[in-house]
């Protein structure tokens, strides 16, 4: 049961990875429409894919909240949605702005923290100050995830990427600072 839950969790990881390797590619010939239009049917598989690997906490919990993410990107208006309300919103705790996705937060467990941290190419620079540990991920030109842990406690941040520029809503500075938030609840 634990093997196939860090499995699982690992594949909508991965997954989600790939559609952003692959969706930087894209062909020159594409229009940004076009980009757009692949982009959405992308994440909307990967949704679906992994809509059964991850516990909805909406309203269970405040690990992280819209102010928090608020107060770290400077904008107005970030609202916590319910998983799978939206195509992305596949996290633990998920935030949209303007009924899109925005960031999401992930609660894993030990196995899936030595997974992520051990897989080939995944885990890029080890983030001082967050927890016990904390690793920004993944490897390949941009990083858009903070995951770490607190003792047994794991957890992960992401930013989702704007499409029009392919660059992640927040940088691993916030990233990093809503994780120090979340481990200071834990």
């Amino acid at each position: 049961m634990k093997t196939q839950k860090t499995l699982l969790v690992l594949s909508v990881i991965i997954s989600f990875m790939l559609l952003i390797i692959i969706s930087a590619c894209g062909d020159k010939n594409d229009s940004a429409e076009d980009r757009g239009q692949q982009l959405q049917q992308e994440e909307k598989e990967l949704i679906e894919s992994g809509k059964q690997g991850v516990k909805d906490l909406t309203g269970k919990v405040d690990f992280l909240t819209p102010a928090d993410i608020e107060s770290v990107s400077g904008l107005k208006g970030i609202k916590l949605v319910e998983k799978g309300s939206l195509q992305g919103a596949g996290g633990s705790l998920n935030f949209a702005l303007n009924d899109k996705m925005y960031a999401m937060f992930v609660i894993a467990d030990m196995g899936v923290f030595n997974e992520w941290k051990t897989m080939e190419g995944y885990a890029v620079d080890k983030i001082p100050n967050i927890g016990d540990e904390a690793y920004s991920a993944p490897g390949g030109k941009t990083q858009f995830v903070v995951f770490f842990r607190e003792g047994n406690k794991v957890g992960s941040v992401s930013s989702f990427l704007d499409t029009d520029t392919l660059e992640p809503f927040l940088t691993i500075e916030q990233l990093s600072q809503l994780a120090r938030i979340v481990v200071s609840r834990f």
